[in-house]
């Protein structure tokens, strides 16, 4: 991840599981992950993740994390993604 964040581009992560991005994880990995996400906010443009099997979204700062209900619900995410 640390390489990807190297580059010039935009990210967009997709997970399964929803990333905790405030002070409340416990796991030293958890703690390493969610500080490189939010020190890269900036050029991480979108998180795409599943897990909850609930519709919803949240903002840390100017990074937006979406989840979405399963796909045996019937559910997805359709994301335009345009050059600017």
């Amino acid at each position: 991840m640390k390489g990807q964040l190297s580059g010039n581009e935009p990210i967009i992560m997709i997970s399964h599981i929803p990333y905790s991005l405030s002070n409340n994880n416990s796991q030293p990995g958890t703690i390493a992950l969610a500080d490189l996400i939010l020190a890269n906010s900036d050029k991480i443009i979108a998180i795409f993740t599943g897990h909850t099997h609930r519709n919803s979204f949240y903002f840390t700062g100017n990074l937006c994390q979406y989840t979405t209900m399963a796909g045996f619900q019937g559910a997805s995410i359709i994301a335009d993604v345009k050059a600017e």
